[in-house]
């Protein structure tokens, strides 16, 4: 903390490689306890920076933990991950369809439950669908052509518990036809 009072950068740069280690090796106490060293000491730009680019490696424990702590919401959460969709989605072609509104429709509801303590473990937590699961009233491909325009007339059972829980539905993940392969082309 002096070295960074002091305005030393390497040792700054050192804390900060120090913190990216805790988060890649998931020890969250440590971790949280740089991150707010880091804020109190008003670097709230790399706080953000260091905070939100592991988002990504959240866990479900951890995002619940989150969620239920009131440090970050399912908006939040889902926002981020939608964001993320939208500027890989291109490249990778992972996701078939996204649902961005519906998402945040429900992520918003999650948090109001968040909120009123009547949340499960997976309320508010995003998640995707492989393709080859139906959703009732969205498309259903199956990664083939043959079904490009078949829509779900029912919710498989993994989608009735999930939407139970209250779980975010980002969207479809790409899947090779009828999910025979490993190559999603």
């Amino acid at each position: 903390r002096e070295a960074l009072l002091k305005g030393e950068i390497n040792k700054f740069g050192e804390l900060l490689k120090e913190c990216d280690y805790l988060i890649s090796y998931n020890c969250f106490f440590d971790h949280s306890i740089l991150l707010n060293e880091l804020y109190r000491l008003n670097f709230s730009e790399m706080f953000k920076k260091v905070n939100k680019m592991k988002l990504k490696d959240l866990t479900i424990e951890k995002a619940h933990e989150l969620l239920s702590n009131g440090e970050i919401s399912s908006v939040e959460l889902t926002s981020h991950y939608l964001k993320e969709i939208d500027s890989k989605n291109k490249e990778l072609n992972a996701f078939l369809s996204v649902h961005a509104e519906k998402a945040l429709a429900n992520a918003k509801e999650a948090d109001v439950k968040i909120k009123n303590d009547q949340a499960s473990y997976l309320t508010g937590i995003p998640l995707a669908i492989k393709d080859n699961i139906l959703v009732k009233d969205e498309i259903c491909t199956a990664g083939s052509k043959i079904l490009e325009n078949y829509k779900a007339s029912y919710n498989a059972t993994v989608i009735e518990r999930l939407n139970r829980e209250n779980a975010v539905v980002l969207g479809k993940t790409n899947l090779d036809e009828f999910a025979i392969g490993s190559s999603t082309e």
